[in-house]
């Protein structure tokens, strides 16, 4: 992983937006170190803190100085960072942004954007906080794969823990603070960064899983009770079904038998009224299907003429009706016809002989009056389609139009009725004289005494063969019920025998859990003191590659079960009192260490230094410069002030060096400003 790039809005010293990109630009495996140069006061610390601030928000309370200085709330943290100049704007503003490079997700190398940051609207109240991800190569959610917007933050957690950063983020005034004895919170990151934090969560969990497991075995101790509990019921449905079994048997025998007695009665029956049993069933059966049909055709005639008897008796006088009606309804078309004509007739006799020219020789008043009318009469009859039959026939009715088309629609209406009455009563004539056929054949039978006792018999028989029929409909319904109790008791008894075979697994398993843990803390331990060991090796190699007294410490010995506290012995192999030691020594110390851990962490992340070389004395801040940080990483950022990497420190780091800034704060303009490749060439 690789810092490309960050920019600061509005961020403490930085007004408006800063950029400070190209971290990466020229890294090779010679030129790792990227230096930052600037007074105290400039922003150096102020950019190693917006880093964390971007990663972590508030979960990054002990790596902010003042933050833990001031005990102040988050939200009191972030109003106070607020640029001056954008405090006196109402709902600043203020982000952070971190581009990353060569981050594996998946397998596969990513380039991240990752920004921080807060809408401020109060200088006291809580700011709006959002914090985003995307790619730079433009595929904004692509970690949607990976995880949501709102769980960014546990991404940021999983991509660099919080405990491991300390060890790659820090403040070189104060990493002394690393080699304290007993330190809770330094082992538990020590643990992480070393791998061994895994092995102790997986052994939590194993002892989880045991406590679980104990607790699910203790509520399986009545299984055995339940399971005899459902062998009684299974038991109990194979008796009902079996007895069930045996009634329909016992009814189909009887049913068998009273069938036998059936056919001798029917033979008895043949013998006295040469009629089958089943034929006077079958006559006695269709003479109730024929009498309801005709009850059913005598009310269907009824309501067939109750509405329409008198048109139905009178249907020739309808027939006349309906002629005169038609009639009349064309002489009355005839009258309008010739009504609407008669001002024309006139219009054109009018021309004709009271135009104003006169005949020769003159017509007298008669003559002239007779053509006239017959002119006009002709014209109406010829114009108006007048055949002439219509004079002497009588009108009798004369009704409006809506009257004859009603009369005229409940004629028609009992023309229908007396076609459906006529189906119904050759029906009817149908069904009559096979009734009383039918009736004479029954009044035949009845009066031999001995044939009716015959068919009483048969019919109190044949009601028992029904009822035994039902009966055995009823056993066969009962025993699909206890098949499907049963089957319901055999599902319970199964899962519970499965489960007395789990309790015995679980109990295994319980054990298994058990030797896991020891194996585990065996392992654990050994892999603990592995890894102490490898990390007191490392470190003891680094501190004789920078320190000028390398025979100060001649053996170190990192404790793993006492929270990795740190023992050093000299060339006698006694113990070094720690807290004699200089604060240069426990820098060296502290610095020889974070090495180690880096070296033996799998992990790739930069190494962000402030204050590198603030407590060292002159031969130990060129060790450090020319030893030290060209190897620490792939990735050095250094953040120093214009009295630590100067003169020869900084002629000896230079080849090491792939790109410089110099940090420099306008005292006029009350903000800060990055200038690239250059190191205090501005301020100087």
């Amino acid at each position: 992983m690789k810092i490309e790039a960050i920019t600061l809005h509005n961020y403490k010293c930085f007004s408006e937006t800063t950029r400070i990109d190209g971290l990466s630009s020229n890294l090779s495996n010679d030129k790792r170190v990227v230096l930052f140069g600037g007074l105290n006061g400039a922003g150096k610390t102020t950019i190693f803190e917006a880093l964390l601030l971007c990663f972590y928000g508030k979960g990054n309370t002990r790596l902010i100085p003042t933050q833990g200085t001031k005990r102040e709330s988050y939200a009191g943290y972030v109003n106070s960072i607020l640029n001056h100049k954008a405090k006196a704007k109402f709902g600043a503003d203020m982000w952070i942004e971190v581009e990353l490079s060569d981050v594996e997700i998946g397998g596969i190398p990513q380039s991240l954007r990752i920004r921080r940051s807060w809408i401020i609207t109060d200088s006291k109240g809580a700011p709006s906080e959002k914090l985003t991800i995307s790619n730079l190569n433009g595929m904004s959610n692509f970690i949607g794969d990976f995880t949501n917007e709102d769980e960014n933050d546990l991404f940021i957690e999983e991509l660099i823990p919080y405990e491991v950063s300390q060890f790659f983020f820090f403040d070189g005034e104060k990493i002394q603070e690393f080699v304290r004895d007993e330190d809770e919170d330094f082992a538990k990151s020590l643990a992480q960064v070393l791998g061994i934090s895994g092995y102790g969560l997986l052994h939590e969990d194993l002892i989880k899983l045991r406590q679980r497991m104990i607790a699910e075995n203790n509520k399986d101790a009545d299984v055995e009770i339940e399971i005899k509990k459902l062998e009684t019921l299974m038991k109990e449905c194979e008796r009902d079904i079996e007895r069930a079994r045996g009634d329909i048997r016992s009814n189909e025998d009887d049913i068998l038998d009273l069938e036998r007695q059936i056919e001798v009665i029917a033979a008895e029956t043949r013998r006295l009224t040469h009629i089958n049993a089943e034929t006077y069933d079958e006559l006695s059966s269709k003479r109730e299907s024929m009498a309801a049909d005709k009850a059913i055709l005598e009310q269907q005639i009824f309501d067939t003429i109750k509405d329409n008897l008198p048109l139905v008796i009178n249907a020739k006088l309808c027939e006349e009706l309906l002629a005169q009606l038609s009639k009349e309804n064309e002489v009355n078309r005839h009258k309008a016809a010739q009504k609407s004509i008669e001002p024309k007739a006139n219009e054109i006799t009018a021309k004709v002989f009271y135009s104003g020219l006169e005949s020769v020789p003159a017509l007298t008043e008669r003559q002239k009056d007779f053509y006239v009318q017959k002119l006009k009469n002709t014209l109406i009859d010829t114009l108006g389609q007048g055949d002439g039959n219509y004079k002497d026939f009588v009108v009798i009715h004369d009704l409006a139009q809506s009257d004859v088309s009603l009369i005229t629609r409940r004629i028609e209406e009992s023309k229908e009725t007396v076609s459906k009455l006529t189906v119904h009563l050759r029906h009817l004539r149908q069904i009559e004289p096979a009734l009383e056929k039918i009736r004479k054949d029954e009044q035949k039978i009845a009066k031999d005494p001995g044939a009716e006792e015959l068919f009483a018999q048969k019919g109190q028989k044949q009601q028992v063969i029904e009822e035994k029929k039902k009966e055995i409909l009823d056993f066969h319904v009962l025993i699909d019920k206890k098949k499907n109790d049963f089957e319901s008791y055999q599902k319970q008894h199964n899962n519970l025998e499965e489960k007395v075979k789990a309790t015995i697994k679980v109990k295994k398993q319980i054990e298994y859990c058990e030797k896991l843990c020891d194996v585990l803390d065996a392992f654990s331990h050994e892999f603990k003191k592995q890894r102490a060991d490898q990390l007191a090796d490392y470190t003891l190699r680094m501190w004789k590659k920078i320190a000028r007294k390398q025979d100060l410490i001649n053996r170190i010995d990192i404790d793993p079960e006492r929270q990795f506290s740190i023992n050093l012995y000299n060339k006698d192999d006694h113990l070094i009192d720690k807290t004699k030691m200089s604060a240069g020594e426990k820098e060296l110390l502290a610095m020889s260490l974070i090495w180690a851990m880096s070296q033996i962490a799998n992990r790739s992340l930069p190494v962000v230094i402030d204050t590198p070389l603030g407590r060292l004395d002159v031969e130990h801040r060129a060790n450090i410069a020319e030893r030290y940080f060209p190897d620490t990483s792939h990735q050095v950022i250094l953040l120093s002030t214009d009295t630590e990497l100067v003169g020869k420190d900084l002629d000896a780091i230079k080849p090491y060096i792939s790109k410089s800034y110099t940090i420099e704060y306008d005292k006029k303009m009350k903000t800060s400003r990055v200038t690239p490749d250059a190191y205090f060439e501005k301020i100087r």
